[in-house]
């Protein structure tokens, strides 16, 4: 079979395009067809065109985005648990106020050679976001393996600390829908994996 002339990845296809329309008048004129059909055609090139700039826009500042939260929250969180620690250490507080806001953790039996992580996969601005919860503060971050479209084995995309990851990754075939399975592992302190796999996780991204 013929391999396509039309690119696979998208931002090739946006260039294979561009030239395309700036050709395309003069030879269909020159085939016996009418201005209008050539109209036509390059009017809906020039439509995708503008739509497919939009959309790394919108996925770039989605991405800006995210991580400017993800780092504003990750600065809260750590000023939030200086503060506790210090009020936790003073001789003056009270239980009733502890309660109050809510900071008083309550007793787990964590276990790591069990601990497993529970998969959250949603789309965002056309990218996954892979996301679990952090049991035990023992764990520091979580790898992320994944499989998608034909791909037969689960491989590593990233280890992080501040859920959720973004999986921005194109499709591997351009212009149709993929399916990603995910699995995920928690990390210790040094990078290791512990306790056991999440059950495996899906979610389709759109062409």
């Amino acid at each position: 079979m013929a391999k396509d002339y039309i690119p696979r990845t998208l931002d090739t296809r946006d260039t294979w395009l561009e030239h395309f329309a700036t050709e395309i008048q003069a030879v269909m004129l020159a085939n016996g067809f009418v201005l209008g059909d050539a109209t036509t055609l390059i009017g809906k090139i020039t439509n995708s065109r503008g739509k497919y700039t939009l959309m790394i826009t919108a996925k770039a500042n989605a991405e800006a985005a995210t991580e400017t939260f993800k780092t504003a929250q990750g600065d809260t969180l750590e000023a939030v648990r200086s503060t506790v620690a210090q009020l936790k250490a003073k001789p003056t507080i009270t239980n009733t106020q502890l309660d109050a806001l809510q900071v008083v953790a309550a007793p787990t039996t964590f276990d790591p050679a069990t601990a497993k992580p529970i998969i959250k996969l949603r789309i965002t601005g056309g990218d996954v976001e892979v996301e679990t919860d952090f049991p035990d503060s023992s764990i520091k971050s979580f790898e992320i393996t994944c499989k998608r479209g034909s791909e037969t084995s689960f491989t590593h995309v990233a280890a992080d600390t501040n859920p959720p990851y973004i999986d921005n990754r194109d499709n591997l075939v351009g212009g149709q829908p993929e399916t990603r399975k995910y699995i995920l592992w928690f990390l210790d302190k040094n990078g290791q994996r512990m306790g056991l796999q999440s059950d495996e996780g899906s979610i389709t991204v759109s062409a």
